[in-house]
C-alpha cells in the first residue's frame, strides 16, 4: 500500500536469460509474486510488470522471462535489443548451463552494438553442485558484472539481485547524462550524434510502418485466398474493390493458407495452456455499438506510443469490446502439470467436447455460397438461387423423443441419414444407405400432439404425423434440409421445371449430407397417363427428370436422402414407388393418443383464456366417441365444444348500451365444458378421413415396405 501511494520515479526493462529449465521462471515469480513455483510447465515467454522500492525510490520494472527461447536467433535478437539490464542464470547442478554464459554475453554485445550492456550472473543453489562458487566469481570478473548465488525456494538473494541490477542501470544512465561541458569540437560531435539518433529513430519508425503495412496486405491476401477457395466469389470481388486492386496482384505461398495458420495457433495454444482456444463468441452489440468500437480503436491507434510502453498488456475492456476471449499470458503456472508432452487423445477429446458443448442453431449454419456452384452457367446459378430459398434454416425444435410411435419410420430415417454419417465404414456395398422413404396416411394425423408432448411431462403413447417426422429430421439430423413443394420446381417457362429438378439434386450433392423433403408428393408425381396427349408435355418432362435424378441418386454414394409424404399414395407413379425403397403408413391416432390430445386441449382450467373457462370431461369417453378422427379433427371438436359455452357472452355484449359500464362482463358466468358439449359437437363434426381408412389399409397390404 505504501508503494502504491508513492510516485514512480523511473522504469527499467530487465531480461532474464539462460538455458531452459535452470529456474528462470521460479526466480522471476518469486521476485514478482513472492511465491515459489515448484511445478510449472516450460514456458515460451512471460512478461511481468511490478513496482519495486529500490533505495527508497519506487521504480517500475518490466521483466521479460525468455524461458530458454534465446537459442533461436530471431527471438534472441528481439529480446536483447529491447532490454537495458540482463540477468544471466545457470544451474549449479548442470555444468552444461554454465558454459554458454560467456557466449550469451557476447551475443548481447553484438545485438546492442555496444560494450556498455549491464549483466548480472545468477546461479540457483543446490546441494548437488557441479559448478563451484569460485568459477562463478571468475566468470563475473571476466564479464565485469556482479555475481549472486540465489535460491528461489528459500528466497535467498532474489531481491538483492534485481535491486543491484537496477542500481547498475541507474549508474549507467547517470554517466550518459551528466558530463562536463565539452570543447567546441566535442559540441559539434555531440550535435552530429543527436542528428544520427534522430535519423535512426525515423528509419526505425518507417521500417515499422512498412512491416505493419506488409502485415495488413498479408492478412488481406490470406482472406482473399480463403474466400475464393470456399467459393465466396462475390465476397472476394467485393474485398478486391474495397481494398484496392493491389491485393489481386499477390497470391499466397505454397503450404500457406488461413486454415493452416489457425490450426497452428490452436496447436500452439493447446501446448501452452492445455486447452483449445475459444476464437469466437456470440455477438451482443448492435451495428451502432460496433461503430463506436471502431472509433475507440481509432483513438487507440492514435495513442500508440502509450501502448508501446507495455506491449504485453491488453486492456480487458477493449478485449471484451472486440469479442475476444483468452487467458492472460502472464499467469502463474504453478498449478500446471510438469509434463509438457502433448496428448493427442486429450487434444481430440477436448476438441470434440468443445464442438459439442453448444448445440448450433440451424439459422446460424454456414451454407456454401451459390457462387461456388462451379461448372454451371449464370442461368443455372439463378435457378440454384431459387432452390436455395427452400433450404430450411429454422429450428423446428422437434426431437426423436417427441415422436412416440413410428418406430419403424424413425429407425429407417436414422439408417438412411444419421448412421451413414456417423459410421460410414459400415454402409458400403450391399449395405448402402436407403435413398428414399415415403410416409403416407390420412391428413392431419396427430398434428397438434407434438405441442402437448413438449409442454407437459405426461407420456405419449402414439406417434405424430408425417410432417412432424420431417421436422424431427430437420432438427436432429445434421444435414442440409430442402423443404420442397410443387411451387418449388414447377415453372411456367418451357424447360425450366426439369432444370429446377436437376439443380435441386445437384445442390443437394453440393451441400451434402442433405435431406430433400417433398410434401404432398402426389401433386408432383401423379401417375403418368398412358394415352398420348392426356398429360402436358412439360409435366411429363419434369416427372421423367425427377425419376432420372432419383435413379442416379440410388446408384451413387452421395449422402442425399429423399423423404416424401403423401395423403393419396395410390395416385403416385409406379416408377416413383420403386425409387422410394421404404413406404410406411402413418395411421390415425389410437384411443390413448386421442385421450391425451383431449387432455391437452381441454384441461380442467383453460388458464390462458381471460374468462378462466373450466371443463368437466371424461377424456377416455371422449376418445371412444372420436374413433376415426385425426389430430386436426380432434382439435376442431375441442374448439367447437368450448365455443358452445362461450356463445352466451355474445348476447350479453350485444345487450350492453354505449353508456353501460365497462365491467359488464364481470357478472358473466360461463358454464363448464361438459361431456354433453363434446357429444353434441361430435354429432355435428364428422371426421375428414374416416372413409379412407380401409383404402389405406388395403394399399398398405399391397405396397408397404418397412
Amino acid at each position: 500500500m505504501e508503494i502504491a501511494n508513492r510516485r514512480m520515479v523511473q522504469s527499467y526493462k530487465l531480461v532474464v536469460l539462460g538455458e531452459g529449465g535452470v529456474g528462470k521462471s521460479a526466480i522471476t515469480i518469486q521476485f514478482t509474486s513472492s511465491v515459489f513455483a515448484a511445478d510449472y510447465d516450460p514456458t515460451i515467454e512471460d512478461a511481468y510488470r511490478i513496482d519495486a522500492d529500490v533505495d527508497g525510490e519506487v521504480v517500475g520494472l518490466d521483466i521479460l522471462d525468455t524461458a530458454g527461447q534465446e537459442v533461436f536467433s530471431a527471438v534472441r535478437d528481439r529480446y536483447m535489443r529491447d532490454g537495458e539490464g540482463f540477468i544471466l542464470v545457470y544451474s549449479l547442478t548442470e555444468r552444461a548451463t554454465f558454459s554458454p554464459m560467456s557466449k550469451i554475453s557476447e551475443q548481447i554485445k553484438r545485438v546492442k552494438d555496444t560494450d556498455q550492456h549491464i549483466p548480472i550472473v545468477l546461479s540457483d543453489m543446490d546441494d548437488r553442485r557441479e559448478v563451484s562458487n569460485g568459477e562463478g566469481v571468475l566468470l563475473s570478473q571476466q564479464l565485469q558484472c556482479p555475481f549472486f548465488e540465489t535460491s528461489a525456494k528459500l528466497r535467498i538473494n532474489i531481491d538483492e539481485c534485481f535491486h543491484e541490477l537496477v542500481r547498475e542501470i541507474k549508474r549507467s544512465r547517470e554517466k550518459q547524462t551528466s558530463f562536463v561541458r565539452p570543447s567546441p569540437c566535442c559540441c559539434i560531435m555531440s550535435a552530429e550524434l543527436s542528428y544520427l539518433q534522430l535519423k535512426a529513430a525515423n528509419d526505425a519508425r518507417e521500417a515499422e510502418e512498412v512491416r505493419v503495412e506488409q502485415r495488413k496486405r498479408n492478412l488481406l491476401v490470406l482472406i482473399l485466398h480463403h474466400l475464393r477457395e470456399e467459393g465466396f466469389l462475390e465476397s472476394a470481388e467485393a474485398l478486391v474493390k474495397e481494398s484496392g486492386s493491389s491485393i489481386a496482384n499477390y497470391q499466397v505461398c505454397d503450404n500457406i493458407d488461413l486454415s493452416t495458420i489457425l490450426q497452428e495457433y490452436e496447436s500452439y495454444y493447446f501446448v501452452k495452456f492445455k486447452k483449445t482456444p475459444k476464437i469466437i463468441r456470440r455477438a451482443t452489440s448492435s451495428v451502432g455499438e460496433s461503430r463506436s468500437v471502431k472509433k475507440r480503436l481509432a483513438s487507440t491507434r492514435a495513442n500508440g506510443a502509450d501502448s508501446k510502453s507495455s506491449p504485453c498488456v491488453v486492456s480487458v475492456s477493449s478485449a471484451e469490446e472486440l469479442g475476444l476471449t483468452g487467458s492472460a499470458i502472464t499467469e502463474t503456472r504453478r498449478d500446471r502439470a510438469s509434463n509438457s508432452r502433448v496428448s493427442v487423445k486429450g487434444l481430440l477429446q477436448q476438441a470434440i467436447a468443445d464442438a459439442t458443448s453448444d448445440i448450433p442453431d440451424p439459422a446460424e449454419r454456414l451454407l456454401k455460397p451459390v457462387a461456388g456452384f462451379a461448372g454451371y452457367s449464370s442461368e443455372m446459378r439463378e435457378l440454384a438461387a431459387v432452390i436455395s430459398r427452400d433450404i430450411y434454416l429454422q429450428n423446428p425444435n422437434v426431437h426423436w423423443d417427441d415422436i412416440i410411435g413410428l418406430d419403424a419410420a424413425k429407425r429407417l430415417v436414422k439408417e438412411a441419414v444419421v448412421y451413414p454419417i456417423k459410421y460410414p465404414q459400415l454402409f458400403t456395398g450391399i449395405l448402402a444407405p436407403w435413398k428414399g422413404l415415403l410416409l403416407y396416411g390420412p391428413p392431419g394425423s396427430l398434428q397438434s400432439l407434438y405441442t402437448y408432448a413438449r409442454n407437459t411431462s405426461m407420456p405419449i403413447v402414439a406417434g405424430t404425423g408425417k410432417t412432424m417426422l420431417a421436422k424431427a429430421v430437420a432438427t436432429e439430423c445434421k444435414t442440409t434440409f430442402f423443404n420442397i413443394s410443387a411451387s418449388s420446381i414447377v415453372s411456367k417457362w418451357r424447360g425450366d421445371s426439369e432444370k429446377l429438378v436437376r439443380v435441386l439434386f445437384e445442390l443437394a450433392r453440393f451441400h451434402a449430407p442433405s435431406t430433400i423433403f417433398m410434401d404432398e408428393l402426389e401433386s408432383i408425381m401423379g401417375q403418368r397417363a398412358g394415352a398420348p396427349g392426356s398429360e402436358h408435355e412439360g409435366s411429363l418432362r419434369m416427372k421423367t427428370e425427377l425419376l432420372v435424378q432419383m435413379d442416379g441418386l440410388a446408384k451413387s454414394e452421395d449422402l442425399v436422402f429423399v423423404l416424401a409424404a403423401s395423403n393419396l399414395p395410390w395416385e403416385l407413379d409406379y416408377g416413383m414407388l420403386r425409387r422410394l425403397e421404404k413406404r410406411i403408413l402413418v395411421d390415425l391416432p389410437v384411443k390413448s393418443a386421442r385421450s391425451a390430445m383431449f387432455a391437452h386441449h381441454l384441461p380442467q382450467t383453460l388458464s390462458q383464456h381471460p374468462l378462466r373457462i373450466t371443463t368437466q370431461i371424461d377424456y377416455d369417453q371422449a376418445a371412444e366417441l372420436t374413433d376415426g378422427y385425426s389430430g386436426s379433427d380432434i382439435r376442431l371438436v375441442c374448439k367447437e365444444a368450448v365455443m358452445r359455452s362461450v356463445r352466451k357472452v355474445f348476447n350479453r355484449l350485444e345487450s350492453l348500451s354505449e353508456g353501460s359500464p365497462a365491467s359488464g362482463l364481470e357478472g358473466v358466468v360461463i358454464d363448464p365444458v361438459t361431456m354433453d358439449d363434446i357429444e353434441s359437437t361430435v354429432a355435428n363434426t364428422k371426421p375428414s378421413a374416416r372413409l379412407l381408412a380401409s383404402r389405406y389399409t388395403q394399399w398398405q397390404k399391397e405396397y408397404e415396405s418397412v
